[in-house]
């Protein structure tokens, strides 16, 4: 995943109201072990 696409994805997913901390707490760890 680039870094345009993830950043749009974080944005989409904290605009849709969900659990915007936990999805982003998994996409370090996936940044991190990659």
């Amino acid at each position: 995943m680039s870094q345009i696409e993830l950043s749009n994805w974080r944005k989409s997913s904290r605009s849709q109201g969900g659990d915007g901390n936990c999805i982003e707490v998994t996409v370090l760890h996936e940044m991190q072990s990659v």
